[in-house]
């Protein structure tokens, strides 16, 4: 439930600040507009004060209508309150052969109010075959909380209470074996809470042919349409992706041109399966817990 402060603060949204300020902008330029026209006609300066109030109303319903028609093409969440900050998050896929991959998560996070005891994630992917989630930490460990929509859902669980402002490191590792070569040459990213770094690189033995990769950012991960597309080169079986600040919301996909993948499976990527068994792709968003 969210307090009155809280429900104050998020009253206090973009919007409101922009247009405070086009009503200041627009009241400055009347009164200097208005000042000016006095010194130039008689007439004006016995009507300052009207000349000043009516420009500066006119500018302001049109600086207001200007931005309420440019706004409405921007989405507007709820303000949030998360339980802490990612400071840094690492996504690497590394192929072992065409048919055994291993995909890592290192992510370090801030807490932001004491009594946070768990990290909650989800990922699918877009293989079939055997997968082993499991902590690269030994006092860490791994909970299965089961499926939603296309997203396996997991907790990372630390073994104790944390307080406000402790720095945690996790260390999760996906070993993966794509049976039927249906995993799709690409992972990707959704912020869902405040991030630091960004980083993603993928590892694929030269004898892959593989050359290319594609940095992708869509403000949603349900966007088609890309609004950042930039081809970066593979050098030795090597790329990596690093973005600082990402933006909230926002998804960070990095594909790489394989010429020996197998072409995707129409509508192959909305199936799941259990936390053994997936045919669903490392695309995740950290939530929080």
């Amino acid at each position: 439930m969210m307090t009155r402060w809280q429900k104050f603060q998020e009253s206090l949204t973009v919007n409101v600040l922009t247009n405070v300020l086009i009503l200041i902008a627009s009241a400055g330029i009347g009164t200097v507009s208005g000042a000016r026209l006095a010194l130039e006609s008689e007439f004006a300066s016995d009507h300052v004060l009207e000349l000043s109030v009516t420009i500066f109303a006119l500018l302001g319903m049109a600086g207001l209508f200007i931005w309420r028609r440019i706004d409405r093409f921007r989405p507007h969440y709820r303000r949030q309150h998360p339980p802490y900050r990612v400071l840094s998050k690492e996504v690497t896929y590394q192929y072992l052969s065409r048919t055994q991959m291993l995909y890592t998560k290192n992510i370090k996070i801030k807490t932001l109010r004491s009594g946070i005891d768990a990290f909650t994630d989800k990922y699918a992917w877009t293989g079939a075959g055997k997968m082993r989630v499991s902590s690269g930490l030994a006092e860490q460990s791994i909970v299965n909380l089961g499926v939603r929509n296309i997203w396996q859902i997991y907790q990372v669980h630390f073994g104790f209470n944390a307080p406000k402002g402790k720095e945690i490191q996790m260390a999760i590792r996906w070993e993966l074996e794509d049976d039927l070569g249906r995993a799709q040459p690409f992972m990707s990213q959704t912020i869902d809470m405040p991030t630091n770094e960004l980083k993603m690189r993928v590892i694929v033995p030269e004898s892959f042919g593989v050359q290319t990769a594609i940095k992708k950012i869509r403000p949603n991960i349900d966007i088609l349409d890309d609004i950042y597309t930039e081809t970066m080169p593979v050098r030795n079986g090597f790329a990596e992706w690093t973005v600082s600040r990402p933006k909230l919301f926002h998804c960070y996909e990095l594909a790489w041109l394989d010429p020996g993948a197998k072409p995707a499976i129409p509508g192959g990527v909305v199936t799941t399966g259990s936390s053994d068994v997936s045919t669903s792709t490392p695309r995740e968003a950290t939530k929080a817990s």
